[in-house]
């Protein structure tokens, strides 16, 4: 079996619609050479037509750029996204805009 890296689910193809897409807010402690500093990583997991869950990707929040969450989501468009009937998130002031 052949182990899949962060990048390989970035690339995955999607299913074109999820019934649920839940983000899931994880607040890790990122190490940067001697600073430690809190970050928000969420995590993506879709609910499929058949009722499966899959992963569809880890993303780190970005408090300072309002394009982001539109970023990601025109990237899921792209590997063939096209409907999510509900989607699930923490408050998350740069999702609401």
């Amino acid at each position: 079996m052949k182990e899949l890296t962060l990048v390989d689910y970035s690339k995955k193809k999607l299913d074109d619609t999820y019934l649920v897409v839940y983000m899931i807010k994880n607040e890790i402690n990122l190490k940067k050479e001697n600073i430690v500093e809190p970050i928000d990583l969420y995590t993506m997991v879709g609910v499929n037509k058949k009722g499966f869950r899959e992963l569809l990707g880890i993303y780190p929040d970005r408090d300072l750029d309002n394009r982001y969450w539109l970023d990601i989501f025109e990237t899921m468009k792209a590997r063939g996204l096209k409907n999510i009937l509900f989607i699930t998130i923490d408050d998350n002031k740069n999702f609401k805009k």
